[in-house]
């Protein structure tokens, strides 16, 4: 590189650090300036700071911290129905006619967080239908929020990384035109040496793209796991014998407990907290686990497992449809998983091909040894998007904008000015390859 490129990269460099700079001082949100360096959890629409008395969770209220729009809203159904979650107790609703509303939450720029949105509708509305809207993140349509039963909560988690010192997440009317809401927000900030450093790095180099958590499955556990056996809040649901939803087994399973197990080299961020490492599951003959849905992207699976019984002697796992053959993508696809560690941790790529009604991973045992499968102790899988975000809108637009918000006082108006939608006041170029601007305001 000649010096006077060298130059103007620096000085590109420099000016980008201060527009971060202006962006943050410009900000509506009050504490967008105080980067989130660990675990933040949002009870949406509650009025103050408390501490959970079960899950020991040090909530903070969602306003004005993070947003300046909305309404806070009562669910009187949820503590018969959920007395375990005291965040469902409260929600944040938007009755206003915007296409849009956005939390703002300070992060450090290229760094990744495990984002989770989390809705209990307990019909706090009264309301006749069940609702549907939208979830984004930075300016992606990541999620449709909807709803099968009124008392069932749902949750849609992303890994996610920043490009700036600021990430939106925005809720959004969908055709239906139903009122958003949202019930509770977790946020944790991810250090450098875990998934993205593999997944970000080899696989798909700069290109920006998330990944949401399918499924995060605890093999013998009787309950759901969370905070404080898991610091980050992650939901481990309990996979058993007579869960024939996820999990179907040629002869009985044995569930097998043990003391917390952890890796050779230290624990890393990625493992599962040792309430789900204490139970696994064996069996003499295979275990399959289901994926219901009509899946047509690329998968992360991180198997879990630990040397707990010296008749065990790993497994295979092998990919298959429902109704056809077996099949894999290529040899990688079905790597033999020896279980002579204390406690391994292995993750695999995934490409599923375009087949319905959805996949099944069949464990089965290495029968070229008299031993059992396993013991399987967890899973964790994650959908990968299969195309970038969205490009966010330009840093010297997005502080004119700002300053515009603040001598008008539209501080309502929330999120990136242009993605997933503008602010109804200004236009947006569509060039995305040159760039996204605001052409008129």
């Amino acid at each position: 590189m000649d010096k006077p490129k060298r130059i103007w990269n620096a000085m590109l460099t420099l000016l980008i650090a201060v527009l971060e700079a202006l962006v943050c001082t410009l900000s509506s949100a009050p504490g967008v300036c105080a980067q989130i360096q660990g675990s933040v959890f949002v009870d949406c629409g509650s009025m103050a700071s408390y501490v959970d008395s079960i899950t020991n969770i040090s909530w903070v209220p969602d306003a004005p911290e993070y947003i300046t729009t909305g309404v806070n809203g009562y669910v009187p159904s949820a503590p018969s129905i959920y007395p375990n979650f005291s965040e469902f107790t409260t929600v944040r609703y938007f009755p206003d006619t915007r296409a849009k509303n956005c939390y703002s939450f300070p992060v450090m720029p290229n760094t990744t967080y495990l984002i989770r949105g989390t809705f209990f509708y307990g019909n706090y509305d009264s309301g006749t239908t069940l609702p549907s809207f939208q979830m984004a993140v930075d300016g992606t349509i990541v999620a449709n929020v909807t709803f099968d039963n009124a008392a069932v909560f749902v949750y849609y988690e992303f890994m996610v990384s920043s490009v700036s010192n600021v990430t939106f997440l925005c809720l959004l009317r969908d055709s239906s035109n139903s009122v958003p809401f949202i019930s509770a927000i977790s946020f944790s900030f991810l250090p450098a040496d875990f998934f993205q450093s593999i997944v970000y790095g080899f696989l798909y180099g700069t290109q920006r793209i998330y990944f949401e958590t399918k499924y995060r499955l605890n093999f013998g556990g009787d309950g759901l796991v969370r905070h404080p056996d898991d610091e980050f809040d992650r939901y481990w649901f309990p996979i058993q014998r007579s869960n024939s939803t996820f999990i179907q087994s040629t002869s009985p399973l044995q569930t097998l407990v043990a003391s917390k197990i952890v890796g050779n080299d230290g624990s890393v961020w990625g493992d599962p907290p040792a309430t789900v490492m204490d139970t696994a599951l064996t069996s003499s003959g295979n275990i399959t686990i289901s994926f219901p849905d009509d899946y047509n992207y690329e998968y992360i699976l991180s198997f879990y497992y630990g040397d707990l019984n010296s008749t065990t002697n790993g497994f295979y796992p092998q990919f298959s449809k429902v109704g056809q053959d077996s099949f894999s993508e290529d040899s990688a696809m079905n790597p033999y998983y020896s279980s002579n560690e204390q406690f391994s941790a292995h993750i695999l790529l995934y490409w599923q091909l375009d087949y319905t009604p959805g996949a099944d991973i069949v464990l089965y045992p290495d029968h070229t040894v008299s031993s059992l499968l396993g013991p399987i102790a967890a899973l964790e899988t994650w959908e990968m998007s299969t195309n970038p975000m969205a490009t966010m809108t330009n840093y010297q637009d997005a502080i004119a904008i700002e300053e515009i918000k603040s001598s008008m006082n539209l501080t309502d108006w929330t999120g990136d000015p242009c993605v997933p939608v503008p602010h109804a006041w200004l236009a947006c170029s569509t060039d995305m390859n040159s760039g996204l601007s605001i052409t008129a305001v």
